[in-house]
């Protein structure tokens, strides 16, 4: 199929940069909250909202309007010292070069919608030479007029004057519901906390990890109907099993009460993992009980009334391992959707201080060393750990 336009979304699609942003949300929520605040865990949980919407909420609604745009000014130029820093340079997503290339040899007009404000998307220009391939004067933007991706996606399809026929780049769920609702066809960009979302929406014709051979998109019959039908990830069959929060519904949803939305349609659950250990090895252990029994994780469990992370870290550690433990520094805060759950769970580097192990609620353990870690089959939030470690 040969597209009349294509539209990219930036940030997370064309750079991966979601751990700079971590590093910058971080920076400026602890000044706005006045508190410690894991920057990962809240770009997780706003992921596609304007900057103004995040401060609006993480404040309590709080902030006048120019503290708000003090804050939100100050957060991107936090993160614009961060990709500057990145050593060797920042470099855009693997194969997104060469198919700005073949766009541009083809005469397939192409354009950028960011919810980037112009400080960034000049940034941007200048680091990664943009201009090569985009019309600076094309390229949408945050300047307070667009309240959501849905309306940067048709301004973008105005300037280069395409109505139809369109592909969208995405990584973001505000994102890709804005896409669906223009009529375009999508390619997301792989979140893994996003995987149960892809299969609801039958406009996403594929899910990518990056644009390595993008230029299959863009052949005749590469992506007809009979292809796309046949994918077994998001095909037809699947689509036609869609929930309550089916295409329909998550095509009607482009603004942040349709994040919201799916979010609400699974409890989450907190958690605390211990990574304990004992020169360079780590204990693992054998979950011994329900759904997942049989699958390997690091020990810990939930977070009761009251607790901080860390006191039910210790009380947890004590009640499955029968010892007292010395939480140290915190590694990170992993989100993971598991099919009737999301996990959020808060992860620290352990010492055992006193006691002998014995085993109260799993199996087996564990001490492995960094090669032997892939030996056993862990839980798929206790992996995504692992390769974060």
């Amino acid at each position: 199929m040969r597209y009349n336009g294509v539209i990219f979304d930036f940030n997370g699609t064309l750079l991966f940069d979601d751990p700079y942003h971590d590093i910058a949300w971080g920076k400026v929520a602890r000044e706005v909250c006045g508190q410690d605040v894991d920057g990962h865990e809240l770009v997780s949980k706003y992921s596609g909202y304007p900057n103004i919407e995040i401060l609006r909420d993480i404040s309590g609604d709080t902030l006048t309007d120019e503290q708000l745009e003090y804050y939100s000014l100050r957060k991107e130029a936090f993160y614009r010292e961060i990709v500057r820093s990145v050593p060797g340079g920042a470099s855009l997503a693997p194969g997104a070069v060469e198919l700005f290339d073949y766009l541009k040899e083809h005469g397939i007009p192409c354009v950028i919608a960011s919810a980037s404000i112009i400080q960034n998307i000049e940034f941007f220009v200048e680091t990664f030479h943009l201009d090569r391939w985009f019309d600076m004067d094309h390229i949408v933007y945050d300047d307070n007029s667009y309240k959501n991706k849905e309306m940067m996606f048709r301004e973008a399809l105005r300037r280069i004057g395409a109505d139809e026929n369109v592909l969208i780049f995405e990584d973001s769920l505000s994102g890709i519901s804005g896409a669906a609702n223009v009529g375009a066809s999508v390619v997301a960009i792989r979140k893994e906390s996003l995987e149960s979302f892809y299969e609801k929406i039958p406009q996403i014709i594929d899910v990518v990890e990056d644009f390595r051979g993008a230029e299959r998109y863009f052949e005749e019959d590469v992506c007809g109907a009979e292809k796309c039908a046949e994918k077994d990830s998001l095909g037809a069959e699947k689509c036609a099993e869609k929930d309550s929060l089916g295409a329909e519904k998550c095509a009607e949803e482009g603004s942040i009460e349709a994040v919201k939305h799916f979010e609400e349609d699974r409890p989450m659950i907190r958690v605390v993992a211990a990574v304990i250990r004992d020169g360079d090895r780590i204990y693992a252990t054998q979950r011994g009980y329900g759904e997942y029994k049989d699958g390997w994780e690091f020990p810990g469990g939930k977070i009761e009334p009251g607790e901080t992370p860390e006191e039910a870290l210790v009380r947890e550690i004590r009640e499955e391992l029968a010892v007292t433990i010395e939480v140290g520094e915190k590694i990170s805060t992993i989100e993971y959707d598991y099919p009737k759950f999301h996990l959020s769970m808060d992860c620290f580097w352990c010492r055992i201080v006193d006691g002998e192990i014995h085993l109260q609620e799993h199996e087996a353990a564990r001490w492995l060393t960094k090669e032997d870690l892939a030996t056993v089959d862990w839980l798929p939030a206790d992996r995504r750990l692992i390769e974060n470690m």
